[in-house]
């Protein structure tokens, strides 16, 4: 870990748990300039943990911003690492790894998910389910995904999903998963 990662790597300690409390729902948000958005998602995302009485952390994994998605993160309550390897599956892979809680949801810094009501996505856990994708497609503003995820990259699914009863959408989806206290190298 370099230097700089080090010393950002829990910039914004209000965000992280101020008790010995066990955090319910991690969410991670990968980002890369997304200043004009990434404070909105924050802020759905702990409105919600209020308003679920759950425990919940957002950690954004800073992917090399230059603007000034960083302060606006941290401004908002989130805790906020760095990943210093490019790309969205990296970034995905350092907040899973930094993430606390039982549960994790993924989604995007860019304010095209409803992170203000995951209970929808959250709920099916707790019946049983390993892990749940949610679609946002149906309510994406116009432009917000290009045509080619929208209608060519949602049907050329890895073959994994073939087996799912439920539709998905690839891409376009957030996906919530319980830990159940499993590091992440036994995930596979």
């Amino acid at each position: 870990m370099s230097h700089r990662e080090d010393s950002k790597q829990h910039d914004n300690p209000r965000a992280t748990s101020l008790s010995n409390e066990a955090i319910d729902v991690s969410v991670v948000l990968p980002c890369l300039n997304e200043e004009q958005t990434v404070a909105s998602c924050i802020r759905k995302a702990r409105r919600w943990f209020e308003a679920a009485n759950l425990h919940g952390e957002v950690i954004v994994v800073d992917n090399g911003s230059t603007d000034r998605s960083r302060e606006e993160a941290i401004g908002a309550g989130a805790r906020v690492v760095d990943e210093s390897q490019r790309g969205y599956g990296s970034a995905h892979r350092r907040g899973f790894a930094e993430a606390q809680g039982n549960v994790i949801v993924m989604a995007d810094a860019d304010d095209t998910y409803d992170l203000s009501d995951l209970s929808p996505l959250v709920e099916p856990l707790s019946h049983g389910c390993d892990m749940v994708v949610g679609n946002r497609l149906r309510t994406l503003s116009p432009g917000a995904m290009t045509w080619s995820h929208r209608f060519i990259g949602r049907r050329r699914l890895p073959p994994f999903w073939a087996c799912s009863p439920a539709p998905v959408s690839g891409i376009a989806s957030a996906v919530c998963a319980p830990l159940h206290g499993r590091p992440m190298s036994e995930w596979t």
